[in-house]
């Protein structure tokens, strides 16, 4: 039985059976994903929902070059807020600060 079945068959558990350790953690996950839980615009840019299709336009004011650590090269960086930057080399998503 797979993870996912048995979660689904404890869930469907609690509904006639109360069990107050598993009222707890279904609590718990209630609350974590709650719709008051938000991304903030700084963590929905490193969502990997896009992966691989990272914007490399060099004529934008947004990227600038600096060294990077993981690709032991010199790379594009995506300037993001508070002065960091991302490496927009496919699969790296290398952070640095860009100050």
């Amino acid at each position: 039985m797979s993870t996912e079945s048995k979660l689904k068959s404890l869930f469907d558990f609690q509904r006639f059976e109360q069990e107050s350790k598993l009222q707890g953690v279904i609590d718990e996950v209630n609350s974590s994903y709650s719709s008051g839980n938000r991304l903030d615009d700084d963590a929905l840019e490193l969502v990997a929902g896009g992966a691989g299709a990272v914007n490399t336009d060099t004529d934008n004011a947004m990227f600038r070059e600096f060294y990077c650590e993981k690709c032991r090269t010199i790379r594009k960086f995506k300037m993001l807020s508070g002065g960091r930057a991302i490496c927009t080399q496919p699969g790296c998503g290398n952070m640095i600060d860009g100050k």
